[in-house]
């Protein structure tokens, strides 16, 4: 059966929303022909239509038109999504496992509770995205816009950001343990208590970004901008700090011993952050003192 028909056989279950029928039908021609992979025709005529629950495992949905589509619980596991529009989409459980999304866009899309495994999304536009508790473990971010997103809980380990820009992302809780960010573009994202352990940030730019309660044990900061940036009661142990830039960054509560890699200049600015944040300490003691009397 040719690509086409796979497409029109879609879109007659899906007037009878009757999507159950297509899972059943594109289970049994898939495991019969492997070669035959779905096409989504470039998708002209997917716009805002229900596919949950949809089984689209290997299926070819280049610059497929799926904005505002109800994609929740589908399987798109493997499938081929290059420049695929899924602007505003429901995608909330959906499998995305070892999908190819170089280029294609998620903005203010909703994919909570997604399983992202080892999928690409090199190059995509995830601004203002929901990606609380999504599974990202291994997957490829590289240059991702992910402005305005939100990570809140997402399981990054070894996930790629080399070149993807969180502006003000709220990372919140977010596991990026052995993630790389070297060069990417963190500025003023929320990463409060969100677990670092053995990151990469090599070089990036994290000026005003907020770590409080981070944990970045082990961590690459090797020249990164920490600018202006909220480093309270962070876990910095075996951390590296060799010319990061510390300026009018606040490390009030954070335990530097153990750091590593530092420079003559770093060494001084966090002796001199150190010596600013205890005279701050001691005029806020003689002001309640002043105020008691």
């Amino acid at each position: 059966m040719a690509n086409q028909k796979h497409f029109e056989f879609l879109m007659e279950c899906l007037k009878e929303e009757n999507i159950a029928r297509w899972n059943t039908w594109i289970q049994d021609v898939q495991g019969l022909h492997d070669d035959e992979i779905f096409t989504a025709a470039e998708g002209r005529r997917c716009k805002k239509v229900d596919l949950s629950g949809a089984e689209l495992k290997r299926a070819d949905l280049q610059s497929a038109n799926l904005r505002g589509a109800n994609l929740q619980r589908a399987n798109i596991e493997a499938a081929w999504c290059w420049d695929a529009k899924f602007e505003g989409a429901d995608c909330q459980a959906t499998r995305f496992c070892g999908a190819e999304l170089s280029y294609a866009s998620f903005q203010n899309a909703n994919l909570e509770g997604a399983n992202c495994w080892r999928a690409c999304f090199r190059h995509s536009n995830c601004k203002q995205a929901r990606l609380q508790r999504v599974n990202l473990e291994g997957a490829d971010l590289f240059r991702a816009e992910l402005q305005e997103a939100y990570l809140r809980n997402c399981h990054c380990w070894r996930a790629n950001f080399r070149g993807a820009n969180l502006s003000n992302a709220d990372c919140r809780q977010a596991d990026f343990e052995s993630a790389f960010f070297d060069s990417d573009d963190t500025y003023h994202a929320i990463l409060i208590e969100a677990g670092l352990q053995e990151a990469n940030l090599k070089g990036a730019n994290c000026e005003r970004a907020d770590f409080s309660g981070a944990d970045l044990e082990g961590a690459n900061l090797w020249r990164t901008n920490l600018r202006g940036a909220m480093l309270r009661n962070v876990r910095l142990f075996r951390a590296s700090l060799f010319g990061a830039d510390l300026e009018d960054a606040d490390l009030e509560g954070t335990d530097l011993r153990g750091v590593v890699g530092q420079t003559s200049d770093v060494e001084y600015k966090l002796r001199r952050i150190e010596q600013l944040q205890q005279k701050i300490r001691e005029n806020k003691k003689l002001g309640s003192a002043v105020a008691s009397k």
